[in-house]
């Protein structure tokens, strides 16, 4: 089967899949990962599926992420040694979602 083929069949599979109301991100892995092991042999399709989620989980953007968003929820918790009340301002009108969580210590610890 060439790999022109195996891509028709496999986008031909993947619909099946969605109509058939399997999640999209389930078919979608599925089909790519089995399309995969047909190019390229099982062995290979198994060590990039476990290197996959390892080289992905050491970017940058995970180890910056948490820097922001740590601050941000600690004074949510009640009782924390971290709480504290900022003075009021335009922060202290929104609803204690996740950006407002996040700006307030922020702006007021800078």
């Amino acid at each position: 089967m060439t790999p022109i083929e195996l891509a028709i069949f496999d986008l031909l599979v993947l619909i099946g899949m969605i109509l058939l109301h399997m999640p999209v991100a389930v078919a979608l892995g599925l089909v790519g990962y089995i399309g995969y092991a047909i190019l390229e042999g099982w062995t290979r399709a198994g060590l990039i599926l476990g290197a996959a989620p390892t080289e992905l989980a050491q970017a940058y953007t995970f180890s910056v992420v948490p820097l922001f968003t740590l601050p941000g929820q600690l004074p949510l918790v009640e009782r924390s040694a971290f709480s504290f009340h900022p003075r009021p301002s335009f922060f202290s009108l929104c609803s204690e979602s996740l950006a407002a969580s996040d700006l307030r210590p922020i702006i007021w610890f800078s």
